[in-house]
């Protein structure tokens, strides 16, 4: 092969490894949609397997989780759709997660298929976790993700890779529990790395305040700086009203969330609404112009045996 073939296939290796635009947000559950993100030191079962594996070992139940969202761009038109045939304002995303926590062996599945923009992900999830003493645990994500993306003024992307994440629960009594979540460690996409760190306080069996920070290691902390903040009220019997905000710096973007949960012996309901606004124009952090507001719709059924 003659010397100026190696330097094109060089360059075009180069240009694609940095290649900058915006990915589909990781998924999250009616639940998380509804206190904005935040979760990482509460006990949870179906989003063990999305966010912190460890809480699983603190359960002897199994589950089966369904959700299905809709997302929708609202505001000022930003163009995206005239420029690029791939672009939707509207879309749907669905998610499948079964959970056993009843043996001594913890662990989940999850399958998940989402459309975001013009971007599209299918991602495979398996999560398990142990017991570290009384009141640790240890917990791990396994992410198998396919992505199709369709930068600017670019050809279609296509991405296979490969993702863990690790988490630490800890329970110190029923009212106060804390989760510290390693994403990415091995840096697979550098602007996935994050350290997070969370706290769940209850307060009288009625109000759980669920607080959660981070920043990505691999960036300043300054610029990558995220917090979340939500509320829990067991308002009527088995009724939960939800309610969180979240900035994320990393990603450019703020926003809320509200929803509710009603719990039965075998079934969970969860309903919630997200709002995101973009506090950036540059592309390579999302596709919404600044100001602009991705509203999401969630519903949710679990049932648990």
């Amino acid at each position: 092969m003659q010397k100026s073939s190696y330097i094109f296939i060089a360059i075009l290796s180069i240009s694609i490894s940095n290649l900058s635009f915006a990915r589909v947000r990781n998924f999250e559950t009616t639940r998380l949609k509804s206190t904005a993100g935040a979760g990482v030191g509460s006990l949870l079962v179906n989003e063990a397997v999305v966010v912190n594996p460890g809480s699983l070992s603190f359960f002897n139940t199994s589950s089966i989780y369904l959700q299905k969202e809709s997302m929708e761009l609202k505001n000022e038109d930003t163009g995206l759709a005239a420029k690029n045939k791939n672009f939707k304002k509207q879309s749907d995303n669905y998610g499948v997660i079964i959970a056993d926590s009843s043996g001594s062996i913890k662990g989940g599945l999850g399958y998940i298929q989402q459309k975001e923009g013009p971007e599209t992900r299918k991602r495979v999830s398996a999560a398990a976790s142990m017991m570290l003493g009384k009141n640790s645990s240890l917990g791990t994500i396994y992410h198998y993700s396919e992505d199709v993306n369709f930068p600017m003024d670019r050809d279609v992307y296509e991405e296979k890779y490969h993702q863990v994440t690790f988490g630490v629960t800890h329970v110190v009594d029923t009212w106060l529990s804390f989760g510290i979540v390693f994403v990415d460690p091995f840096k697979t996409h550098a602007a996935d790395s994050k350290l997070l760190l969370g706290t769940q306080i209850v307060i009288s069996d009625i109000v759980a305040i669920m607080l959660d920070t981070g920043a990505n290691y691999t960036e300043e902390i300054t610029t990558s700086l995220l917090y979340r903040a939500a509320l829990q009220v067991n308002f009527i019997g088995s009724l939960y009203l939800r309610g969180g905000i979240f900035d994320d710096r990393s990603l450019k973007e703020r926003g809320f969330g509200y929803g509710v949960g009603w719990i039965t012996p075998n079934l969970v309901f969860d309903l919630a609404m997200k709002n995101t606004k973009s506090k950036s124009d540059d592309p390579a952090y999302n596709y919404l112009k600044k100001n602009n507001k991705l509203s999401e719709l969630s519903f949710a059924l679990t049932y648990r045996f």
